[in-house]
């Protein structure tokens, strides 16, 4: 019966580390996923955050990173692209400025920071020119946008948007501008006819019932007011497999310290 000692130990140990984890991913069951994006002086973010474990709200926040000044409206961030499957789990709920966010140029918002009203989420896209990405989040028209998609909201940058010339989102209003851009410089296509955003938005979505997101894909930020101006592919912050990792690293020197224990006795 001594002989089995060793071995009862160690496997109690396994089977309450196993009791530990599946605690600790139970309580981190939320999905959490970042993606990065640039080309030149272009670069953007986007956090994709399901903050309940089924179901619940999915939070987007898009952000132009970039540091670099901004002096065209083709360097302005004005659509995100992406996929979920199954695509029909997202209904629109709210966009507002982000934490720290402004509008240049005179531009407003609707109460607590809302900008909904120059902001639309469509599904079903076709037609654009990277690929199969059938879900879009734009300010601009983009050939597929139009004021019935807008999240809802006030008419805060001119014609085109909700309140004003139905059928179509136009130009760059209230795309998002870099973090680094400097109001003074701005050219015609940018300033106080066309607001813009310095330097993000959050989108709220809410999920299906019991839905649990799986994961995000293809991934695009496209800038200007055309597909066929830049667009920058997005890829994942590679941080899932470190992160599983960490979460590792107390039971591992836990499993250490009873071995060695078990060594002396």
């Amino acid at each position: 019966m001594k002989r089995l000692r060793y071995p009862i130990k160690i496997a109690g140990l396994f089977a309450a580390g196993a009791i530990w984890m599946g605690a600790s991913m139970s309580a981190n069951a939320a999905f959490d996923q970042t993606f990065y994006g640039s080309s030149g002086n272009l670069s953007a973010s986007v956090r994709f955050e399901q903050r309940a474990a089924a179901g619940g709200d999915l939070i987007i926040t898009l952000v132009n990173t970039s540091s670099f000044d901004v002096n065209n409206a083709g360097q302005v961030l004005t659509a995100l692209f992406f996929n979920i499957d199954p695509t029909g789990v997202l209904t629109k709920k709210t966009a507002v400025l982000g934490a720290g966010s402004t509008v240049l140029y005179g531009g407003g918002t609707d109460t607590g920071g809302g900008v909904g009203g120059e902001w639309g989420f469509k599904t079903g896209l076709t037609g654009t020119s990277f690929g199969n990405t059938i879900l879009g989040i734009s300010s601009a028209g983009l050939g597929l946008f139009s004021a019935s998609d807008a999240f809802g909201g006030s008419n805060l940058g001119g014609p085109g948007k909700v309140g004003g010339n139905p059928g179509s989102f136009n130009g760059v209003e209230y795309g998002i501008t870099s973090a680094g851009d400097v109001a003074a410089t701005h050219n015609g296509s940018i300033g106080t006819a066309n607001p813009v955003i310095k330097n993000s938005v959050v989108f709220t979505f809410s999920l299906t019932a019991g839905y649990v997101l799986g994961g995000i894909e293809d991934v695009n930020f496209q800038y200007g007011t055309g597909l066929g101006e830049i667009h920058v592919s997005a890829v994942p912050e590679p941080t899932t497999m470190i992160a599983g990792a960490l979460l590792l690293l107390p039971f591992g020197a836990s499993t250490l310290r009873v071995l060695r224990r078990i060594r002396k006795s």
